[in-house]
């Protein structure tokens, strides 16, 4: 990687991390005009378009990185994410599980998966990996609160079935 790339991706990281994500996008474009197959520059753009809700251009972002790099296992996660956002979620889902071929262990990932089945409502499946996420989450994980917040809302959707399905088995009795 050239110098002023490594240095462009630095500035676009630092402004990322500030939650200033146009100046952050600004500075991954310049990356890219200096290394046009720098992989993780897309991939970094894809995901600051994404905070700022344009998920259209993530999603493109995040395929000019998988044309560079097609087993990114975290790339094709961020896909999976995007294509959720934009209400594709069997694509999504398709893209989840390509990441989970490159690693079935990482935490976020299943993490991903957990809501997109939640979002399909297969509360189930959502609820078995979530579990795996949390059981394979390192304690000091800066998604353990994000992770955690998905297990809630999963197991309240499950209570919230359970509880409608009994009401319905009192009426039929």
């Amino acid at each position: 990687m050239r110098l002023e790339a490594i240095e462009w991706m630095a500035i676009g990281d630092k402004a990322s991390a500030g939650g200033r994500f146009s100046d952050a996008i600004n500075a991954y474009e310049k990356a890219i005009n200096i290394e046009p197959d720098n992989y993780q520059a897309w991939n970094n753009m894809g995901i600051s378009l994404g905070q700022i809700m344009n998920y259209e251009e993530a999603l493109e972002a995040f395929e000019k990185a998988k044309h560079i790099k097609p087993d990114s296992h975290g790339v094709w996660n961020n896909i999976g994410f995007v294509l959720n956002k934009l209400n594709k979620k069997e694509e999504a889902l398709k893209a989840v599980n390509k990441a989970l071929e490159f690693n079935d262990k990482d935490p976020y990932i299943l993490d991903t998966k957990a809501v997109i089945l939640m979002d399909m409502g297969d509360v189930d499946e959502a609820q078995k990996c979530i579990r795996k996420a949390v059981v394979t989450l390192s304690p000091n994980s800066s998604y353990k609160n994000e992770i955690l917040e998905h297990q809630k809302k999963i197991l309240k959707a499950i209570a919230e079935r359970d509880k409608k399905k009994a009401e319905e088995e009192k009426k039929d009795v």
